[in-house]
């Protein structure tokens, strides 16, 4: 099972900036400027076919809130891990404390993911694993803004953009709209449609909807213009 974080990964610019500070680590492997990022929940172990259902609901948690602004400033060493001492960069960021708050929240709460508590909460970016503790790096502060909302595992990245709601968040919004306006809210196929938010696609969602309602994609598509008629 893969192990499974939601991030902000930092964007090209500032990580820019931070490898000039990993220049001066004396680290064989430090990290590379497309994985440095920000952890805001470590959600452990999950299974593949998991992995879907929390996707979408980062994805919504995303589409309701504002990027971050945020400045890069200092450096800190946590304690040995297996792979080395994490030499950090710190991330100042007077909003991010709320905001974590609110998706660990939405995590447990409404979608029912255990967020791991093992370790208080430091907002940092690994520039790298090092085998022996390191010198400060005095640099200047880097400002960063946080745009994505990310939920990364193995090799794999979602990036879901924050304030801005998905095509397909759109479309079953406007179906449940619809369903609800001629078969009420008892329509048992109105929890299907909610299901329906883990499809990769608008064409994919247009036939499972109308699996799931009981009509023609014609039908759907006219239920998503507004114009369901006798559907």
């Amino acid at each position: 099972m893969p192990s499974v974080m939601v991030a902000c990964f930092v964007p090209a610019e500032p990580a820019k900036a931070l490898q000039r500070v990993q220049e001066q680590l004396k680290a064989e492997v430090p990290t590379e400027p497309g994985d440095l990022h920000m952890t805001l929940a470590y959600l452990g172990d999950h299974l593949e076919e998991d992995l879907p259902f929390l996707c979408a609901a980062v994805r919504r948690f995303a589409s309701r809130l504002e990027p971050l602004a945020a400045t890069i400033t200092g450096t800190a060493q946590f304690g040995n891990e297996e792979d080395g001492i994490p030499y950090v960069a710190l991330v100042d960021c007077s909003g991010l404390p709320t905001f974590r708050e609110a998706l660990v929240g939405y995590l447990q709460e409404e979608v029912g993911i255990l967020v791991a508590k093992n370790h208080g909460y430091t907002p940092h970016v690994t520039l790298a694993y090092v085998k022996e503790p390191q010198k400060h790096i005095g640099y200047e502060a880097i400002p960063v803004e946080f745009t994505h909302l990310s939920v990364a595992w193995d090799e794999t990245r979602r990036h879901y953009k924050m304030g801005e709601r998905d095509k397909i968040d759109v479309a079953i919004d406007g179906l449940v709209s619809s369903a609800k306006s001629l078969w009420g809210d008892a329509r048992e196929c109105l929890e299907e449609l909610e299901v329906l938010r883990v499809v990769p696609d608008l064409e994919t969602l247009e036939v499972e909807a109308g699996k799931a309602l009981g009509v023609s994609v014609g039908a759907v598509n006219l239920m998503l213009e507004g114009d369901y008629g006798d559907a």
